[in-house]
């Protein structure tokens, strides 16, 4: 059995930024290994700072769609964690 390993921001973010000539090839393949060990973990808040990041502060924003179906992507594959009050 694989351990779940939990994916910030950054890491998402370099996986579809290609401007980050370094950091894209080893987070894109990182993202995919994840994918296909069904090892990753995302929060919800890592996904929407993704959303503001790709679309809005990177020097080739994705389109908002593209991103959106990236994310309901993430969604349907991979455990995402949801805040809690700790109640």
């Amino acid at each position: 059995m694989t351990d779940k390993r939990f994916v910030d921001t950054n890491i998402l973010v370099y996986a579809y930024n290609v401007d980050e000539e370094e950091k894209h090839p080893q987070a894109s393949t990182l993202m995919k290994e994840l994918w296909e060990q069904g090892t990753g973990v995302l929060s919800l808040q890592v996904l929407q700072e993704f959303y503001v990041t790709v679309t809005q502060k990177i020097r080739k924003p994705l389109d908002p769609a593209k991103a959106q179906q990236i994310i309901e992507d993430y969604i349907a594959g991979w455990e995402i964690l949801e805040p809690s009050s700790g109640c």
